[in-house]
């Protein structure tokens, strides 16, 4: 068919029209097409054309004129057809609809238009029947199925007020209903909808979320914030919350306001035992009475215990009760009339009293502060005064006061000081004369002058000597006496106590001991023991004819018997009597010792060595070898080593020597290459002996026995057969380089008939037999597969259902849902025989320990685990207990595991407490987060009995003391600390006082600390002024920024009566006159001053002028 366009001339028509208009009363149907079937052979007729427009009722729209075509006998025959593009009902044709109608394409074909169909009534313009996009007649566009209408869907609201595009806009998210974008009349579900018409999550103040309602209800009255109309969260100022959720003007009983009078404030319970409380000003709530028995504190809070310095007061039953202050003198006490602690500088008396001072018979102790509060305690035993605990002042009971202390008698050193036989009271303790050790002195007493006491020397010290009850040095012992020394005091070194003036031995002119003469006399000889004898001992010869001074004289050194000293006939002290009559401590080269057959040190001779020996111990016992020969294991110089040994490699002439095959080797040739190894070792490829034979070796045990070492021989590591990795003896277990381990023990590239190859690995392939019975045996392009719950055994290629030694069973598929076909047995890996996966062992072999940590076979176990087993198989490795961290079974540890865990001294077990005299050593951290490991005792240093460290003891031994500044053990303590203790062990150095510079004790100073602190005459106390008649000397500077050390108060020098110092006086006596110029005391005057003063206190004034 050919088509025509509008305004084109139609060919004549040949044949009738066929019009395909469809129904034209149908407004949907397609635009009326007029089909015309030319035959360009044929006259043309524009009549026709004419004709079929007019039946078809077609009317063009705009000027429609047909133009005219030429025919040719040569054109080639064509179609046209007139088209509409769409079609109003009146039949017009359009390019495109007007407004009230849409374009219908859904007639339109290709020879046909589309119609132009008229939109839904209300609206003015669409895209279809029922898809408008702007409505008319005051109705509203929807957003949901975009028609028009009256009122908009839930959700949305009517925007616009004209006749024509008024649309339905969505309601805000929150919005189920809303009147415009601003404002909501309910809201969806979690949202409520506020007094200012929005929908919020939660209600402003004053009003509560109505769920139900879905909208903000006003709260109860008087209430700022409230959960529902009956709970009240926050109340209006002025009104407070109670726990009731009400708001009221006053909280009920128990409770107290908490605010400040505005909004928010609230009913607070009291706090637990209060009964009646108010807010308070510097804390949270104070009480005002106190319930359930608890007392009322100085704070406003209620109390079980009353605070420190108050005592309770019983209130109206269980109600009312009050803590009281203690008396001011008193910091705890249980009344007020009972003190139970002081405050500072005041003690606790026995009567629960506060005082200043202790009742006599008692003692302050403490006191300087709260944390050691002061108390009165009883003096020690038979003290009847005393000034501490440590230091009495009057003894009882018949005792001794000496020191400080009370004894039955007097130490050494004193000597007893007695009372009237019936007072029990006053006896004292006088100190000897310096030199006397012990003393006496018959019928001293009390008050009694020293002048006028007779004492007496029982024993001496300081390396005195007793003479006649008196103490003098050695040099004054009378002739033909010595001075026996005596013994070095233990607890006082270098002071020798207990020394004598002796008589001298028979035939001495003089002596210095009892067995040590100085000059003989009666013709006897001084020996060398300082003896007087007739003749002289062995070893010495005799000098002198006089009857005096005659002596013995000793052979040289190391020599027993000489005729003088340069010819020794025997030597002594090991030493050798060589070929010129000297004794020397080793003979000369070339020489060997000989010994007397006794073993005697004495009598020992010089003898020549024999042979190639350079040196030698004996005739047959060389220690050094001549003329290139080697010494050997038996001290024989020989010219090759024996096959246990390899020469040491040295090129010189003397001093060659042979050395002892190392480690396992029987016999080498060298350091490193092993000819012959010991049991139970191998000798490998590389001249080494191992306890295995690596890859491609088999072992092959030695029998013969060594004659040298007395065991069997090693074994040899031999090559297995080619193409072989591993093997026993000649055959092998497995192959590399891809071949296949025969039946016959041996490797080939292809396997037998009968035969297929397994494995696809370098290694461990093996050559399976087939067998019909149990499965398929396969060529290269099948497997051997074997039944249900059986696995294929690749020795004898069995369908087995446990596999044997050496090997697992894995599982086959499952095919198709069936049973698993195709277990195969698979082996174990390096020398496991039983595993369960090719990474779980369950039985080792071959000497291996089986890891229980890992599954496999080793032959070392883990560092914290045991060897346990003998034999080729079953060994395990067991883990060591938790604290140790290796150990040699479950009961013997070398190394521990743990934070606290020691290796206990003597090893075996692991300790959390080391014992007295060593320390705990921590191990080290080896892992991130893990314990510590290798933790040890470790001994304490010297003497220390308990320590921390190698370096800070805590306690000592070997009376010592413990210095708390350097934490070690010491025989003296540090200048400003005193010793404690007595004994063994526990001494230890306690420091001074801080006004001590050094001290006896913490009350008795020997040395003050202080710019302005000075030493008392009497010693024992430190003070900041000295006594009339003393000034005080300041002391000296130790060190930078420390206090002056040393200070004491001296004696004025008379005729001074008080003085700034040891030159310049304060006031004068015995008549002196006190100089203004030079501050001393002087008889006379200088010409330009007067003497003033008539009476003890004398000064110089200047004359005026």
């Amino acid at each position: 068919m050919r088509k025509f366009r509008t305004g084109a001339v139609p060919p004549r028509i040949a044949q009738p029209i066929v019009f395909r208009t469809g129904v034209l009363a149908n407004l949907h149907s397609a635009c009326a097409l007029v089909s015309l079937k030319v035959d360009d052979d044929k006259p043309r007729d524009l009549s026709m054309w004419q004709e079929a427009r007019r039946r078809a009722g077609l009317r063009l729209s705009g000027p429609a004129r047909v133009a005219a075509v030429p025919s040719s006998a040569s054109a080639q025959a064509f179609d046209r057809t007139l088209r509409c593009a769409y079609l109003l009902p009146n039949r017009t044709c359009l390019d495109s609809c007007d407004d009230g109608y849409y374009k219908d394409d859904s007639g339109a074909t290709e020879d046909t238009g589309g119609v132009c169909t008229e939109c839904y009534e209300t609206c003015s313009k669409c895209s279809g029947r029922e898809t408008c996009s702007e409505c008319q007649q005051h109705t509203y566009l929807s957003r949901v199925d975009y028609m028009c209408r009256s009122t908009c869907e839930d959700g949305f609201y009517q925007k616009g007020v004209a006749e024509v595009g008024n649309t339905c806009e969505a309601c805000p998210g929150s919005c189920s209903l809303c009147s415009s974008a601003e404002k909501c009349s309910a809201c969806t579900e979690g949202f409520f909808l506020t007094p200012n018409e929005t929908c919020d999550e939660s209600c402003p103040d004053g009003y509560y979320g109505n769920s139900s309602l879905g909208s903000c209800e006003s709260c109860p009255a008087f209430c700022d914030r409230c959960s529902d109309a009956n709970t009240c969260m926050d109340c209006m100022k002025s009104r407070t919350l109670t726990a009731a959720a009400t708001c009221d003007f006053v909280c009920p009983e128990g409770f107290y306001k908490n605010g400040t009078g505005t909004i928010g404030d609230s009913c607070q319970r009291c706090p637990s035992g209060c009964g009646r409380c108010i807010a308070g000003m510097f804390s949270p709530v104070v009480c005002l009475e106190c319930v359930d028995y608890n007392f009322l504190t100085h704070r406003g809070e209620c109390v079980k215990i009353c605070p420190e310095g108050y005592y309770p007061e019983a209130g109206d039953g269980p109600i009312g009760g009050m803590c009281k202050t203690c008396d001011p003198t008193c910091v705890a006490c249980r009344s007020q009339l009972e003190c139970t602690k002081c405050k500072v500088l005041h003690f606790l008396t026995p009567e629960a009293k506060c005082e200043l001072d202790c009742p006599r018979g008692w003692t302050e102790k403490g006191g300087m502060d709260l944390q050691n509060p002061g108390v009165c305690v009883p003096c020690a035993d038979n003290c009847a005064a005393c000034h501490s605990l440590e230091v009495c002042q009057v003894c009882t009971n018949f005792n001794y006061l000496h020191q400080g202390s009370c004894a039955r008698s007097c130490p050494v050193r004193f000597f007893e000081l007695n009372t009237a036989k019936w007072e029990k009271e006053g006896r004292l303790c006088s100190v000897c004369r310096e030199n006397d050790y012990e003393c006496s002195a018959p019928n001293a007493l009390v008050g009694q002058q020293r002048e006028e006491m007779t004492i007496q020397a029982q024993s001496c010290q300081n390396d005195y000597y007793l003479d006649d009850k008196e103490c003098v040095q050695k040099e004054k012992c009378p002739v033909g006496t010595w001075p026996r020394r005596g013994s070095e005091g233990a607890q006082d070194p270098g002071n020798f106590i207990g020394g004598v003036c002796e008589e001298c031995p028979y035939n001495c002119e003089a002596c210095s001991s009892p067995v040590r003469c100085t000059s003989c006399r009666r013709n006897t000889y001084l020996s060398p023991e300082m003896f007087c004898e007739e003749r002289c001992p062995v070893g010495f010869f005799e000098q002198g004819t006089a009857e005096t001074k005659r002596s013995c004289q000793p052979c040289s050194t190391n020599c027993s018997a000489c005729e003088s000293s340069a010819f020794c006939t025997q030597c002594t002290n090991g030493a050798y009597l060589t070929e010129d009559f000297t004794c020397e401590p080793s003979c000369p080269e070339g020489f060997y010792p000989r010994h007397p057959p006794d073993g005697s040190s004495d009598g020992r001779t010089c003898e020549k060595c024999l042979g190639d020996c350079l040196t030698c111990e004996t005739r047959y016992s060389c220690t050094k070898c001549k003329n290139s020969a080697y010494l050997t294991h038996k001290k024989e110089c020989l010219p090759e080593c024996p096959a246990t040994h390899y020469p040491d490699g040295s090129d010189e002439d003397e001093g060659r020597f042979c050395i002892e095959c190392l480690g396992t080797c029987s016999e080498c040739s060298g350091p490193y290459n092993c000819t012959q190894c010991k049991t139970p070792t191998f000798l490998t490829s590389h001249a080494s002996c191992e306890s295995s034979c690596p890859e491609g070796y088999y072992m092959e045990v030695g029998r013969d026995v060594h004659n040298y070492w007395g065991l069997k021989v090693g074994g040899l590591c031999k090559s297995c057969p080619e193409n072989c990795n591993r093997c026993l003896g000649s055959g092998c277990m497995e192959c590399n380089k891809f071949t296949y381990l025969d039946s016959n023990g041996e490797c080939v590239e292809r396997c037998p008939d009968g035969y297929f190859g397994r494995g696809t690995a370098e290694l461990g392939r093996v050559c399976a037999p087939c067998s019909a019975s149990h499965g398929l045996c396969l060529n290269t392009s099948y497997v051997l597969e074997c039944g249900e719950n059986t696995y294929l055994d690749p020795w004898n290629i069995t369908c087995v259902q446990t596999c044997p030694d050496g090997y697992f069973g894995l599982d086959g598929e499952s095919k198709e849902g069936g049973p698993k076909i195709g277990g195969t047995c698979e082996k174990c890996l390096g020398t496991c025989k039983k595993c369960s996966s090719s990474v779980v062992c369950e039985v080792c072999w071959d000497g291996t320990f089986l890891n229980p940590r890992t599954g496999r076979c080793a032959m070392e176990c883990p560092s914290d685990h045991y060897m346990v087993g003998f034999g080729v198989e079953g060994r395990i490795c067991k883990p060591c207990p938790l604290e140790a961290a290796g150990c040699v079974n479950e009961t013997w540890f070398f190394e521990c595991r743990g934070d606290n865990q020691y290796l206990a001294v003597g090893g075996g077990t692991c300790t959390t407490k080391c014992p007295d005299g060593y320390f705990g050593r921590p191990g080290v951290q080896l892992e991130e987060d893990g314990p510590l490991i290798g933790g040890t005792c470790e001994k304490c240093v010297g003497n220390c009995q308990r320590c921390k460290s190698a370096k800070e003891c805590l306690q000592c031994k070997g009376g010592t003391y413990f210095d708390p500044i350097s934490f070690k053990c010491s025989f003296e303590c540090p200048s400003d600390h005193f010793m404690v203790g007595i004994g063994d062990m526990g001494r230890e150095c306690k420091p001074c006082p801080q006004l001590f510079g050094a001290c006896v004790n913490e009350t008795f100073a020997t040395q003050c600390r202080g710019d302005q602190q000075y030493l008392v005459p009497a010693g024992g106390a430190c003070s900041s002024s000295c006594p009339a008649g003393f000034f005080g000397r300041p002391g000296v500077v130790m060190s930078e920024e420390e206090p002056l050390i040393g200070g004491t108060c001296e004696q004025c020098i008379a005729p001074c009566e008080t003085c700034f110092s040891a030159t310049e006086c304060k006031t004068c006596k015995g008549g002196t006159y006190l100089n203004p110029y030079d501050h001393g005391c002087r008889f006379d005057c200088p010409p330009d001053t007067f003497m003033s003063g008539t009476g003890v206190f004398r000064s110089l004034e200047l004359e005026p002028g």
